[in-house]
Order: C-alpha cells, then structure tokens, then sequence
C-alpha cells in the first residue's frame, strides 16, 4: 500500500475525463449497416453526410475507419476494405497507422507500387516504423 490514494484519484479523473470526453458510439454500425444494405458508394456518402450532420454523436477517429477496414479484411472485403481506408487516409493524411493499414490491403490485393508509396509514406510520417520499413524491404526485393 504504498499510494493509498492513487486508486481513488485514478478513478476521479477517469470519471472527469469521461464526463468532460463522453463515449459516443462507434460510426462503424451505421457505415456497415448501410454498406450491406445499399453498397459501399452510399455507405461512403453516408460517412461524409454523418460528418458533417452528427460530428458530434458518433465517434469519428481514425481507428473506427480502421477497425471497419479490418473486419472487412476478415471477411474476405478486400475491395470494400481498400475504398475505408483509403476514405481514412483522406481524412487523416498525417497519420502513419492509416497509411500503414492501406499499405497491408493494397498488397494483399496485389497492388505492389501503391503498396510501396504507402508503406514509404507511413515511415515518412513516423521513421519508428519498423513494420513499414520491413515491408518496404520486402516489396523492394520482390521487385529484384
């Protein structure tokens, strides 16, 4: 028991936080529902439409749009996956993650050069990328 207050602080400040920062809900569940329903171009349109009509009722960070994109990939989606992500990288052009997922989905779909500008643009924006640069190597090699 050396920080006796530590557990009663700690969950002061999660409750301000959440107060101050509350949960909304995921906009994967509408996204999907529409994508299934009416096709990925209306999903997409939907997307853009939520963002501006209720940016404030859902959650709109970079990693739904991956997650979405990720449960796509499991699902054997590639090319829904691959029109998420690139939407995400759209959205956020400053974040390493979204240009490393796109990478992963390009190749997968055999889409080499893209794959390689993504994977190069994702350790641009972060050079602690060991993924990026592993995959870099690897592209770069089968190009030999």
């Amino acid at each position: 028991k050396i920080f006796p207050d530590l557990k009663g602080n700690w969950l002061r400040a999660v409750e301000f936080s959440i107060k101050k920062n509350p949960i909304l809900p995921s906009i994967c569940e509408p996204i999907t529902k529409a994508m299934m329903d009416e096709g990925m171009a209306k999903a997409l349109e939907l997307y853009s439409k939520m963002k501006q009509e209720s940016a404030d009722k859902y959650n709109f960070s970079e990693g739904q749009l991956n997650t979405l994109a990720y449960e796509l990939i499991n699902r054997k989606m590639l090319k829904e996956a691959l029109e998420v992500l690139k939407l995400n990288a759209q959205i956020f052009p400053d974040s390493s993650n979204v240009f490393d997922s796109l990478g992963e989905i390009q190749m997968l779909l055999g889409m080499k050069q893209d794959s390689l500008s993504s994977y190069k643009k994702s350790l641009e924006l972060n050079p602690e990328n060991t993924n990026a640069a592993d995959k870099i190597r690897e592209l770069t090699a089968k190009g030999e």
